[in-house]
Parts: C-alpha cells; structure tokens; sequence
C-alpha cells in the first residue's frame, strides 16, 4: 500500500473535498502526534495503516520528524525531514504526557521549539500556578469543526475548572509575559474588609448621582424621543443650510462672471474713447487740407484773372519774351486741376472717417447699455445676498447653535441615567461576588489594555480583508472572554458568521503572538471555517461581485512566509487562487487523489 501523505508549506494551504474523505483526519493525527491523549477515529481505511509521522521546521531551519502509533503509545523523534528517515537514522523517545521538569516529552520538545519552557501559568484565583504544556497551546491552533461553530469562546476549553489556565495562557500569548510573579491571594477577611469598602463607595456614588438624576425634569425615556427629535430637526436645518449654502456658491459664480464682463466692456469703452479721440484729430487734419488746397486752387485762379503789362523787369511787352521762373496760365490750370482731385480724395477719406466714428459711437452706447444692465444685476445680487441668503443662513445657524446645546443637555442627562445604571450594576455585581472562599471564584486574568486593543484591531482588519458584512468595530469581553462584532456577541450570530469570526481570532492571535515572538507556534489549522457561510439576500440590483470566501483565500494568500494556515474546507478556491497557493483536493471517487487515506486511480 502506498504512503499516505501530503505536504504543506509556509502561508495558506488549503485541503478541499467532499465528506468523509479525510479532510479533518489531518488535523486530528497532526494533533495526535503532538501529544493529543485520544486516540485517533476508527476509519475504515485505517487498516492499511500502522504509523503517523509529522515533519515540523523551526525558525533556525532546523526539520524535525516525530512519529506515533495509529495505536498509541510514545513519540519518537528524529532531527530530519521525513524523506530521509531510514533503518540508522538516530532517533530518541518522548513521552505523551507533560510533566514540570522533565524534557524527554513531545510537550516540553514543542514548548522548547516556541520559547515557552519553564512559563507558568496561573491555576487558580488563590494564585497556585503551574509550567505551560503544549495541550495549552493546542486548543488555540487545532480548531475543530465543532469548535469552530460552536458557541464557546475561542479562549476557553469549555472546562470550568480550567478557565483560569486558559485566561492566564491567553495572557501569555498575548503579552509574552507569564504568571510566574503571582503570589497567593489575599485572605476572606481582608476580601470582605475590601468588599466592604466598594460597596461603600458605590452606595456613595449611587447616591451622588441619584441626587444629580432627580434634578432633571425628563425621564431616560423622554430624553432619547426629545433627543432623537432634535437629531431631525437638526437633519433638516442642516438641509437647509446646505441648499443656501450652494445658493450663494451659485451666486458667487455669477457674480465673478458679471465682474469680468464689467472689466472687458470697460477695456472696450477706454480703447473706443482713444479711437474717438484720434479719428477727431484726424478729422481736423482733413479739414486743415482741404482749406490749403482750395487756397492754392483760389490763388490760381487769381492769377488768371490779372491783366497782362510790360515785362516789370525789362519794360518789353509779354508776348514779346518769356523770362525763366514764370508761370504760364496753362501751368496754373494744371494745379487747379491737381488740387481739385486732391481734395476730391480728403472728401473720401472724410466720408470714411464719418462711417467709422457712427460705428464707434453706437458701440459705446450699447457697451454703456450692457454695463448698466450688468450693474443692476450686480445690485440684485448683493441685494439677495445681503437681505435674504445671509440672515436666512444667520438664523438658521442661531438655531443649530441652539438645538446642538440642547443636544448636549440631553447628552448629559442620559449620561447621568447610564452612570447610575452602570453604578447599581456593580453594585449588583459586589453583592453577588463570593468571599468565603476565593478558590470558587471565577477567576479574572489581568489583561494589559494595550495588547488586547491590538489583538482586535488586527481581527477587525481581518475581517474587513475577508469582506465581512457590516462590519463596524471588534472589541473583546473580558467576561465571556470572547469577541463583539460590531457591538454584538459573538456567540449569538449565527453559525457561519460564528465560524468565519473564530476562524479570524486564531490568525489575528497567531499573527499578533507569533510576530511579536510571544510563544505562538506559529500556524494554525481551520477545519471548516467557510462551509456554512452564506451571504445576504440582497434586492435585485445590489448583488455584490465578491462574498466572503474568495476574500478570505485572498487575504490569507498574503501570510509572512513565518507563519503557516491550514484550512480544511468545502468551498472551492477561484481558479485564479489555485496557481498561489499550496491546494490539495480530495475528489471522494476514483479518479484523482480520493482522500487522505485512499489514492484513486490517475
């Protein structure tokens, strides 16, 4: 018969199939051969089988091999990896059960691997404390099926007489620190003389503030409806303001708009006014050529009219010579002529001129026209935001003011409400507090604020990774030692989100412990943490493209390579997760790898 085996590595590894094939097999002989007390389910196929080996490798790269008896008994370890085990490979015996002191057992091997040797844990409320076994850590890494959807809480093994145990190695885990400097607690009487004085003091307080209550004129009830009432008046002031709000934008925009346009027509107007005042002078250069011609033209024609006498030079007749430099009537008719088509020419030119001074006069009187009707519209709107928009914004303003001081009246009075509620409360809790005999207590492991905090925000990120549906805030309850998601009880969803949230505190607790070096081993196994999940109906039109499932393969994918998940699932990877991450799927028929003890035919 051919081994059975498979083979996991550092980040996700995924095992899937149907029922009965194995899956959860895994985690059980896993578990087993670290010591598990039960022997491992009769399964049919177990008769081909004899022994069970695990390899692990520690931080330093070094493999080790531990081997147990589907039968029971001892553990034998070797310091190599499986595939190199042969008749003389050097090997020693370690015992099952755990036991302060001794170092021959797969308990103390384990500790040793994850750097809690010798850590103490607290048994009791008295104090009494004992080492760390390995069967500690293991109810926090081997999550069965019927763990994982249970309603218990992750930290707790269920057992009454073990909830200190499991507190104070939560503590340690988380913390690093463990219970070795606790001492044994405080005698009855001193209990009682300190349950005495804080039921003292909150009687006192309760009293205070009873007298603090009495002064309001509302009861807690009445608060919250006048409280819930302001809300939505101040929904609609706030509406309102809004809408005014993007009245005056809009108004700003135009006014801006309308400034600019003010700006170019004034431009326009100076560059119409220069033209103006060019064309005018130039209009005064036509006049002044056209006077000089017609006062050539007229000299001429005067010249014409004189009667012609003895040369005044020699005396002689004119007709009889001609002297050099004088003018002839014929010469004197050419200018007139010249002058005539000159000033027939500054007429044009004139004409034109005229035209374009028209022209430019109307256009300054539309741009005078545009700018008025552009200042009246600028008049509006300063008008509408002086007269209207901003006192409507003032009052409404006034008014917020006041319903959110009212608000905070209100405020103050449920607060006082609750504080007394929280005071007779603990007041409840004292008096129903044993003091006879601490040993029955129910024990209260001191938890640091500070690790806790983180320890949720890094679930919170988990599950908002995962897409977990609305999701607000994870906190964790010291008194049933378990998570509120989003203000609610872990223990009171339903069974797949049940699964899904305790599948997301054994990898945010692997992930805060392990990277801090506080003693976690560093993997986890989940069996079956998706199977049951199913998402919302949700109206037609709102369906979502990714449920939890293929977000939670994706977030795991993304493990530091020092840390290892073992899922043990029914729901499929997507296609394009497969290639990533280590998968092994059973098929349960006889083709492909059956299960885990059964190999099909290929």
């Amino acid at each position: 018969m051919t081994d059975a085996s498979v083979k996991f590595q550092s980040g996700l590894n995924v095992v899937t199939g149907p029922s009965d094939t194995g899956k959860s097999l895994i985690g059980e002989a896993i578990d087993y051969v670290f010591g598990a007390s039960t022997i491992l389910r009769e399964v049919p196929e177990k008769q081909a089988y004899t022994r069970i080996f695990v390899s692990v490798s520690a931080l330093d790269g070094t493999t080790y091999t531990l081997e147990r008896s589907w039968e029971g008994g001892a553990v034998r370890i070797y310091e190599s990896d499986i595939d190199s085990i042969d008749d003389n490979t050097a090997s020693s015996i370690l015992a099952t059960k755990h036991a302060a002191g001794r170092n021959d057992t797969v308990s103390a091997f384990l500790l040793r691997l994850c750097g809690l040797s010798d850590k103490l844990v607290r048994r009791n409320a008295r104090g009494t404390t004992r080492t760390v076994s390995f069967r500690d850590t293991a109810k926090l890494i081997f999550v069965t099926e019927d763990r994982i959807f249970s309603k218990s809480s992750p930290v707790l093994s269920g057992q009454f007489s073990e909830r200190t145990v499991d507190e104070s190695f939560f503590k340690l885990l988380l913390t690093g620190n463990d219970d070795q400097s606790v001492v044994e607690g405080k005698s009855t009487a001193i209990r009682r003389a300190e349950t005495a004085g804080k039921k003292e003091l909150i009687q006192r307080l309760i009293d205070e503030t009873s007298i603090r209550v009495a002064v309001l004129s509302e009861g807690f009830d009445e608060l919250r409806v006048r409280a819930q009432a302001i809300d939505s008046s101040v929904t609609d002031a706030s509406v309102a303001l809004s809408g005014f709000t993007a009245r005056i934008s809009e108004l700003d925009i135009e006014r801006r708009a309308l400034s600019g346009d003010v700006q170019r027509i004034g431009a326009r107007t100076s560059q119409v006014f220069e033209l103006l005042s060019r064309f005018e002078l130039l209009d005064k250069h036509y006049t002044s050529d056209l006077q000089r011609l017609s006062a050539i033209s007229e000299t001429g024609h005067l010249f014409n009219q004189l009667d012609e006498g003895p040369c005044p030079i020699c005396g002689a007749p004119m007709d009889t010579h001609a002297h050099d430099g004088a003018i002839s009537s014929q010469e004197v008719a050419l200018v007139n002529e010249a002058c005539a088509a000159e000033m027939n020419k500054v007429h044009t030119l004139r004409s034109d001129l005229s035209k374009t001074v028209q022209g430019l006069d109307a256009e300054r009187l539309n741009l005078d026209q545009a700018n008025t009707t552009i200042s009246q519209r600028l008049s509006e709107i300063e008008s509408e935001l002086a007269d209207i928009l901003q006192p409507r914004i003032g009052s409404l303003r006034h008014n917020l003011s006041n319903l959110v001081g009212a608000r905070r009246e209100i405020e103050r009075g449920l607060a006082l409400y609750e504080e007394l509620s929280r005071l007779q409360e603990q007041q409840q809790e004292i008096e129903a507090r044993p003091t006879k005999s601490p040993q029955k207590r129910e024990p209260k492991g001191p938890f640091a604020s500070l690790e806790i905090e983180q320890l949720c925000q890094q679930i919170e990120r988990l599950l908002g990774d995962w897409k977990y549906p609305d999701l607000q805030r994870v906190t964790f309850d010291d008194s049933t030692m378990d998570l509120r998601i989003s203000g609610r009880p872990r223990a009171t969803q339903g069974k797949g989100y049940r699964a899904v949230t305790y599948a997301a505190f054994s990898v945010g607790l692997m992930q805060v412990s392990a990277e801090a070096q506080r003693g976690h081993p560093g993997f986890v196994i989940l069996d079956s943490p998706l199977v049951t999940y199913r998402k919302k109906d949700v109206p037609a039109g709102e369906e979502i493209e990714d449920d939890i499932v293929p977000a939670f393969y994706e977030n795991l994918l993304a493990l530091s390579e020092s840390m290892q998940v073992i899922v043990l699932e029914n729901e499929e990877p997507t296609t394009t997760q497969l290639p990533r991450m280590n998968y092994i799927h059973f098929t349960g028929n006889d083709f492909g790898r059956s299960g885990l003890l059964l190999l099909g035919k290929s």
